[in-house]
């Protein structure tokens, strides 16, 4: 790929941006504004540098998401295996007193 000259450039810029002129009548004056391709060329840059930063918050913000969600459930499943143990606990600590209660027999 060849590296774009100061003039080649420029002439892209010329075609992409053309100088535009717009006229504007209120309460009977006329008045033109002028906007040229280094406004519009930087205009359009500005709004380009918002939507990659807005782009790049939308990412982040769903990765934060993505990774508290994963957490959430990660806890869900840990307190399951937790409950499970403990009802398995309870059901053994049953069976010994019952078994205690035979031995006192």
């Amino acid at each position: 790929m060849k590296a774009l000259s100061g003039q080649s450039l420029k002439r892209r810029l010329t075609t992409l941006f053309p100088e535009r002129e717009f006229i504007m009548r209120s309460q009977g004056q006329v008045r033109f504004v002028r906007i040229s391709t280094r406004w519009q060329a930087l205009a359009a840059m500005i709004a380009l540098v918002f939507l990659i930063a807005w782009a790049a918050t939308m990412i982040v913000a769903s990765v934060a998401r993505f990774n508290a969600e994963r957490d959430r459930m990660s806890l869900l499943d840990r307190e399951a295996r937790v409950t499970k143990a403990e009802n398995r606990v309870h059901q053994y600590r049953n069976g010994l007193d019952s078994v205690s209660d035979g031995l006192t027999r």
